[in-house]
């Protein structure tokens, strides 16, 4: 019998992260597997988009500046489009296939909003809920501390910051672009990965 819990975070929040990383100006000379391309510092970024980005970028126009160079919502959407084309277009068609060899075999699979294992009212429990799949009838007890010693906050190469107001535009543009050209394959995604609608109003909620 084999496992395994899947940590998974809401789509448009990542997208929001993504725009924000990489309009701060880091990793733009990576090209679509993740491999260093220094020399130029740039990769055929358009050529992974579904749709004609609102102003086409000049001649090896990075993805970096082509977000700070266009308006707010021209950078959205053309995050939007890249993300759910290129960054996170296979993941649907992976989980069906996935469940499907679920169905004939001992592979079994828990996915985990990580929402709920930051937030300290839920924490607790997602902890629970985990450990009670991956050992089914055993009497394994992870609880966590009342008052965990306070931790500082990550300030890592891959953190974004921004103010709550400019999360919450930033939602709402990505949820538009999404339904708009994907007709809601992203919200689709992070309900499928654990994450319900209930954790994404959390979420927004928590913008305000």
């Amino acid at each position: 019998d084999y496992r395994h819990a899947v940590i998974t975070r809401p789509i448009y929040d990542s997208i929001i992260s993504g725009y924000l990383y990489h309009k701060s100006g880091r990793e733009c000379w990576l090209d679509q597997e993740g491999n260093a391309r220094r020399q130029n510092k740039t990769f055929e970024w358009t050529s992974k988009l579904s749709h004609q980005p609102p102003h086409p970028p000049s001649r090896n126009q990075t993805l970096c500046a082509y977000l700070n160079e266009e308006s707010e919502s021209d950078g959205i959407r053309t995050v939007v489009d890249l993300a759910l084309t290129s960054w996170y277009g296979g993941l649907l068609a992976h989980h069906e296939m996935v469940k499907q060899s679920e169905a004939t075999s001992n592979r079994h699979t828990l996915y985990v909003c990580f929402d709920e294992l930051s937030n300290p009212i839920t924490q607790q429990a997602t902890i629970q809920k985990i450990v009670k799949w991956l050992y089914p009838g055993g009497s394994h007890d992870y609880s966590i501390p009342q008052k965990p010693k306070q931790q500082a906050s990550y300030k890592g190469g891959h953190s974004t910051h921004s103010g709550a107001a400019e999360r919450k535009r930033l939602y709402h543009m990505v949820k538009h672009n999404d339904e708009k050209l994907f007709h809601g394959m992203g919200a689709k995604m992070t309900e499928t990965f654990g994450c319900d609608n209930r954790s994404v109003k959390n979420a927004v909620a928590v913008m305000v």
